[in-house]
């Protein structure tokens, strides 16, 4: 409803709600300085500064939002739009993030720990250093980097598969140039020059040997594979050979 204000002197009529009996007045917010009155409005917002300990529930943030301050999250954090921040933000869960990041500056240190999953472009400039303490589970898309970073840990070595030849009538031939614990053997392909003679033994001081090829192959001459998928227990592979057979081995050894 409307009231009246001082109706004798036809003042002004302001709008008001009627609760319980009484009229409570309507209000628009504005705010400024003295002298200054700014309305509120999804243009204009209403300026908040300060700290708040409470938790603050936010579903859904779409657009831009400026944050000024620090920021701590707890749980997940989804941002679909841009967000410029001044001051620190800390994020303890999970934060998927989709699109593209760009970090312009940072002045202080990032650290990563746990896993990391980036889908997408992720461009960092103007870095001093980032030190990387957990695990970067992987990567689809590209990581530009432009600076340093700073790895604390260990990386996974790339290896390939290396191939050995033992000649025929070899004793206790060693894969690889040294050859050590934890050799991986994938296979062997074995030449069988010959009716017979064509024997292949294969040791390592752990498991024992294995007669890995008959001396008279049911198939006569020609070129065998035999799989192993396996890791030496103690010391080298080894490989004898008849002299009738050569064998060429594929795996990883330490040269």
């Amino acid at each position: 409803m409307a009231v009246i204000l001082d109706p004798g002197a036809g003042g002004a009529t302001v709008a008001t709600d009627t609760i319980g009996g009484e009229e409570h007045q309507f209000t628009k917010m504005e705010f400024g300085g003295a002298g200054v009155a700014t309305p509120v409005s999804s243009s204009v917002p209403l300026p908040v500064t300060g700290t708040t300990s409470a938790p603050l529930p936010v579903t859904v943030l779409s657009g831009t939002v400026n944050v000024l301050g620090a920021v701590t999250a707890s749980g997940t954090v989804a941002i679909t739009g841009t967000v410029n921040v001044q001051g620190t933000v800390s994020v303890s869960g999970t934060t998927p993030v989709s699109g593209s990041v760009t970090v312009n500056s940072i002045t202080g240190t990032v650290n990563v720990e746990g896993s990391v999953s980036v889908k997408g472009t992720v461009t960092i400039v103007a870095i001093t250093a980032i030190p990387v303490s957990g695990t970067l589970s992987s990567i689809t898309g590209t990581l530009a980097v432009g600076g340093s970073v700073t790895i604390i840990g260990t990386l996974p070595r790339v290896e390939r598969n290396q191939t050995f030849p033992v000649t025929a009538g070899t004793t206790s031939q060693i894969l690889g140039s040294v050859g050590g614990t934890g050799d991986y053997l994938s296979h062997l392909s074995i030449v069988a020059g010959s009716t017979d003679a064509n024997q292949v033994i294969l040791a390592d001081a752990a498991q024992g040997t294995f007669t890995v090829f008959g001396s008279v192959p049911g198939s006569g001459k020609g070129t065998y594979t035999v799989a192993v998928l396996a890791h030496s227990r103690f010391g080298p592979w080894r490989v004898t050979t008849g002299g009738g057979v050569t064998v060429l081995a594929t795996g990883r050894f330490t040269n």
